[in-house]
């Protein structure tokens, strides 16, 4: 009995974890993803957590002259769950920051750039962007037995007012929500802590309310056919008592972005400059994200009654060491989070923790066609990120 009990209290052991080390360089535009471990809490729960993250992620672009300038900008993201108990089910209600495309890349731009002159030479091939995506899943579990359970419900991406500029054009997005759903089941034996637990997200398409101009100095005119696609992930997360007080945990996740990518189309009724009308050209504007696998294992423990401690190992796949696509910052990522869960009073506790994660360096190379380089590049070398969480709990 007293072995249940121990294992019992680390079942939070690894929300820590999921707090700060999901992988600061992931895959297409997400940043977070659903972590519904707030549904197996006893009982009525809540909690909340802030996050802030402090990319140190910069590149050079072509021009000898030109600086390292820091392309991402920094971010702070909030969260929050609660749920509550109705015999043999559970019902909860999650909002976090699930996907965000922070950039500077125009701010790397050297005196003189002029993107229709040889003076293209003086310009970044990274975009700056301000989108942001909060997801909020409302969830069902009902448990089967003491060992089997099944959840499934839905969850909602709202993306914000977006705005993207290039090289070549300056592009708007409406704001948008789009309901995706999710569904999972799990395996449990409470008495070591462990529980298995497979998690499936739907891939679903969004039309986009758009528009473009050549510049961010001229009005931007209406585009069709703009969209983003929320791609299928598939999640498998595993923990396990190993020794008394001790507990293993960690995570795959299996985004499919080949097929998720953003597509502004191109505009035939920008803003002339010189005349006004709208007759010219912009240019079109999209991803080529590439399909990611994520692995994370981490290992919790147990100080005293009070005070557990974890630390984790997280790792994501890279797509090579060049790539076409001006959102892409890395190749790949490795980090370490290392936590706290202290527990303040009977039913309140309290995480904190801290990620450091690097980079595989990457070049970015601008196409003018398929296969035809235009001479503009980004070379990523040498970067990192780090992240300092803290959740409040209340069972």
């Amino acid at each position: 009995v007293n072995w249940e009990i121990e294992m019992k209290n680390l079942f939070t052991a690894s929300v820590l974890a999921a707090l700060v080390s999901t992988p600061l360089f992931s895959g297409g535009w997400e940043t977070g993803r659903l972590d519904n471990s707030f549904m197996y809490e006893d009982g009525g729960y809540g909690q909340f957590g802030v996050l802030s993250v402090n990319y140190d992620v910069g590149a050079n672009i072509q021009h000898p002259l030109a600086p390292k300038h820091k392309m991402a900008k920094n971010q702070s993201r909030t969260a929050f769950a609660v749920k509550m108990g109705l015999g043999n089910f559970d019902l909860g209600l999650t909002r976090y920051h699930s996907g965000a495309i922070q950039l500077d890349g125009q701010g790397g731009n050297l005196e003189g750039c002029n993107p229709a002159t040889a003076a293209i030479a003086l310009c970044s091939v990274v975009p700056s962007a301000d989108v942001t995506i909060y997801s909020t899943a409302a969830l069902a579990r009902y448990s089967i037995n003491e060992n089997m359970s099944v959840f499934a419900g839905l969850n909602q991406f709202a993306l914000g007012d977006s705005v993207v500029t290039t090289i070549a054009g300056h592009y708007k997005v409406d704001a948008k929500s789009a309901n995706v759903t999710v569904y999972g089941a799990a395996y449990e034996r409470p008495d070591i802590a462990l529980r298995v637990e497979a998690v499936f997200q739907e891939e679903t398409n969004t039309p986009l309310a758009a528009s473009s101009s050549l510049s961010p100095l001229l009005p931007t005119t209406p585009i069709t056919g703009a969209n983003y696609t929320i791609p299928e992930t598939i999640t498998l997360n595993f923990q396990s008592g190993i020794a008394k007080d001790t507990l293993v945990f960690g995570s795959v996740h299996q985004q499919n972005w080949n097929t998720a990518q953003i597509v502004i189309p191109a505009n035939p009724n920008g803003i002339n400059p010189a005349t006004f009308a709208a007759d010219t050209p912009v240019s079109a504007v999209g991803s080529s994200f590439s399909d990611k696998t994520s692995y994370s294992i981490g290992l919790g423990r147990k100080m005293s009654d009070k005070l557990s401690l974890s630390i984790s190992y997280s790792q994501e796949d890279g797509s090579g060491p060049t790539t076409d696509d001006p959102f892409t910052l890395s190749d790949g990522s490795q980090g370490i989070t290392i936590g706290a869960r202290y527990s303040l009073a009977n039913n309140m506790t309290i995480s904190a923790g801290y990620n450091y994660t690097t980079a595989g360096d990457v070049k970015v190379v601008h196409e003018v066609a398929p296969g035809v380089p235009s001479g503009l590049t980004a070379d990523y070398k040498d970067n990192t990120t780090s992240a300092l969480g803290v959740r409040l709990a209340f069972n």
